[in-house]
């Protein structure tokens, strides 16, 4: 369903939408409204958290470096640090902030829970940081 709704993937028949875009006719614009938490985030590790964040950023586009700070600060994560040198949970706190960066009014939330799918939940700005 995943890679359906960010076009990763071509369906045989039917279709979908994200806030009233078409996901395959108008992939971009869809794609631009979804913030995306994977459930494997893969890190440079030479990186800081800073840095990763900023390069994501320049390849989505449109991303505020004070709301990057801001996230930093409410998760308690040090974006100045080497990405090598976090904790795993700092690791997962780096992710959230790439996924709600961009301030994107759709989450994609694909780490998996026990017994639960992948969830999508709208409007993240409501979600407790």
């Amino acid at each position: 369903l995943l890679r359906l709704l960010l076009d990763l993937l071509r369906p045989t028949r039917g279709s979908a939408r994200i806030l009233g875009h078409d996901c395959r006719r108008e992939s971009l614009e869809a794609r631009r409204r979804v913030g995306y938490l994977p459930g494997e985030f893969r890190l440079y590790e030479n990186l800081s958290g800073r840095r990763l964040v900023d390069f994501l950023g320049g390849v989505g586009g449109r991303v505020d470096r004070g709301r990057v700070g801001e996230l930093g600060e409410r998760l308690n994560v040090d974006l100045d640090r080497p990405i090598r040198t976090l904790s795993h949970g700092n690791k997962q706190k780096l992710a959230i902030v790439q996924a709600f960066m961009h301030e994107a009014p759709v989450l994609i939330d694909a780490r998996r829970k026990p017994g639960f799918p992948a969830e999508v939940s709208c409007a993240p700005e409501t979600a407790a940081l």
